[in-house]
């Protein structure tokens, strides 16, 4: 065997589609892939027990529903209070009056 086609199966070995370089990207990729399949996995069982809670938990259940969703049994009204500070003309006003 020559030094040209030694050289050339080398290079073949190496920078071919099929080669190490190419192999080595895929091993990367797997790795990759393995990661965040994990991350998924752990994910899906954090989303499972909160799952579980809605299912046997009633008081989860109506507090999620009253919080989130704002529902409220017949009969029953919502109050919000308000957080922000009312505007500056509106404390003015509120002071002279006093």
């Amino acid at each position: 065997m020559s030094i040209t086609a030694a050289s050339l199966m080398l290079y073949l070995y190496i920078f071919s589609p099929n080669g190490l370089i190419a192999r080595h990207r895929i091993r990367e990729q797997i790795a990759k892939e393995e990661a965040e399949l994990t991350e998924i996995k752990n994910e899906n069982e954090i989303i499972n027990i909160g799952n579980s809670k809605f299912e046997n938990d009633q008081e989860t259940i109506e507090r999620t529903a009253r919080s989130e969703l704002n529902l409220v049994y017949p009969g029953e009204s919502i109050y919000h209070e308000s957080k922000k500070e009312p505007p500056a003309y509106v404390l003015n006003y509120q002071g002279n009056r006093r």
